[in-house]
């Protein structure tokens, strides 16, 4: 079931959903392996010329802008799959990239994400993810991470942890990142609602720092959603957002439901093992998997994205040790990723 639609201007510039809603889910088609089809974007799209020239415009205006004053890591960061997928979010617009692109290092330093993924304890991590409501958990069948949400487990008052929250998000989705294989550049998110409700629903202002994260910080990073049971109060919130969501973006959001008949789409057992290995999928989400939510275990070994693995000191580049991953082949990707800087 997609939804799409569109609205004035002034209504958009008058609601309280940012501007662009539509970044994080992508506003151009990424490619898509076979069998994908219908299941969302997957890979970074092949650039075409004309698209090339703006992502070189695009590297141009970071190398020679001084006021943005770079650290190794964010040089790291900011490699050229990140610079396209800014260009994508603005429409290959190289001005309104750039300043997306500006807004976001300034949001990443003063909201301290290299230092909270850094973090060797993550204690107020740990306490919001203790009932499993929001993790990473293996891949889909097209090799997206898979972020998995039950607002049923809800854990914390708003009133005192919204910062805390907001910490949650933004780890999951940098650990998302890590766990993403080039080309795959996108994450499948699955939200089971069932228990659902007022008491455990988010306020308008953490909804729209959650939309203003996800939109304007972490573009084109969405490739399918999938909304389980949503209730009568989702689709109240989903009519409000549903005008600042273009057809192509409303082609990824498939709501699916327990009780659909089986063989559709609109069936949930049939969708979700359209798109995981059912071996390794819960058996409340329609798989065959006994697997359940650990923290401890969760916690157990800590998940860096590649952009820190490394650390530049003056006379030479060391390696942040990480599991199962070759020094040389990581060094190497660090100078290939800042050859668009230089």
């Amino acid at each position: 079931m997609a939804f799409s639609g569109s609205s004035p201007e002034r209504e958009r510039s008058g609601s309280w959903i940012p501007n662009g809603s539509e970044s994080f889910f992508g506003s151009e088609g990424s490619e898509a392996p076979e069998g994908a089809e219908g299941l969302g974007t997957v890979y970074t799209p092949v650039l075409n010329a004309a698209q090339r020239a703006k992502l070189e415009a695009l590297s141009e205006l970071v190398r020679s802008a001084a006021e943005l004053n770079l650290t190794p890591t964010e040089k790291a960061w900011m490699d050229e799959a990140c610079l396209s997928r800014f260009l994508r979010a603005r429409r290959y617009h190289v001005q309104k990239a750039f300043r997306q692109l500006h807004e976001t290092i300034v949001w990443r330093r003063s909201f301290g994400v290299e230092q909270l993924m850094l973090d060797p304890e993550l204690a107020d991590v740990k306490r919001q993810s203790e009932t499993g409501k929001l993790y990473v958990h293996g891949k889909d069948r097209f090799g997206r991470p898979a972020v998995f949400m039950k607002p049923r487990l809800q854990n914390t008052s708003e009133r005192k942890t919204a910062h805390e929250q907001m910490r949650q998000l933004v780890y999951t989705l940098e650990r998302a990142v890590a766990e993403m294989m080039p080309p795959v550049e996108k994450i499948c998110l699955v939200i089971d609602f069932p228990g659902y409700s007022l008491r455990n629903a988010p306020s308008i202002k953490v909804q729209r720092q959650t939309l203003k994260i996800l939109q304007d910080y972490y573009p084109e990073r969405l490739g399918f959603a999938v909304c389980i049971d949503a209730p009568a109060i989702f689709w109240t919130f989903f009519e409000i957002v549903k005008p600042f969501i273009d057809r192509r973006t409303s082609a990824k959001i498939q709501f699916c439901s327990r009780k659909a008949k089986e063989g559709t789409k609109q069936n949930m057992r049939t969708l979700m093992n359209q798109l995981f290995d059912p071996e390794a999928l819960e058996i409340e989400l329609g798989g065959r998997s006994a697997w359940r939510y650990s923290n401890e275990e969760y916690f157990r070994e800590r998940v860096l994205p590649e952009y820190l693995r490394i650390k530049s000191y003056p006379e030479r580049v060391e390696m942040i040790p990480c599991a199962e991953e070759d020094v040389n082949n990581t060094q190497d990707v660090f100078y290939d990723s800042m050859s668009c800087l230089d």
